[in-house]
């Protein structure tokens, strides 16, 4: 079972600067530079297995993603390194905003990567079946197949090639 912290007390345990703890965002490079926690570093969770060795001088590890689903996947994948002491944060940086507690970051709003995922998967198979209709060629029914074989490869996979894709978009390239 996952470990996890309220917001306000981590607000709290990140005040002590005589612990060795490390607050790490698990969320993509544009998500963090947008608005983050104050002091946390970018360990994106499809990274974090590569950090292992870096992260076992401290003794408290939280993590934080949007809304704690992603950071109570990251302690699971800690736990299975051998860690003990990681924490999910509670809610993630929604339930930290909502506390009203400080964030950091350039404020610029992304569109997450996910929700971009369904924008661009949902436009094509929109696309696909009024082409079909409209056109009256089955050819473009293609279109919508492509995309639920690319759906169920990620769910199978998990591996999302069209997050792959959208993360290397220019409008999700670090700018700061």
């Amino acid at each position: 079972m996952t470990k996890t912290i309220s917001a306000k007390d981590l607000h709290e345990k990140l005040q002590d600067k005589n612990k060795k703890l490390i607050c790490i965002d698990v969320r993509t490079e544009g998500e963090h530079d947008s608005e983050r926690i104050p002091n946390t570093i970018n360990i994106p969770i499809d990274q974090l297995k590569n950090h292992s060795a870096e992260l076992k001088k401290y003794d408290e590890i939280y993590l934080h993603c949007s809304s704690g689903s992603r950071s109570q996947i990251a302690c699971n994948i800690l736990s299975k390194c051998g860690f003990k002491n990681q924490y999910s944060v509670e809610g993630g940086l929604n339930a930290w905003k909502m506390e009203k507690l400080p964030t950091a970051g350039n404020n610029k709003t992304r569109i997450p990567i996910i929700r971009q995922v369904f924008i661009v998967a949902g436009t094509m198979i929109m696309a696909g079946l009024i082409f079909s209709i409209v056109l009256q060629n089955d050819l473009y029914l293609t279109l919508p197949l492509l995309v639920s074989v690319g759906f169920l490869y990620a769910g199978f996979s998990g591996n999302c090639l069209m997050s792959k894709l959208l993360i290397n978009a220019p409008w999700n390239q670090h700018k700061d």
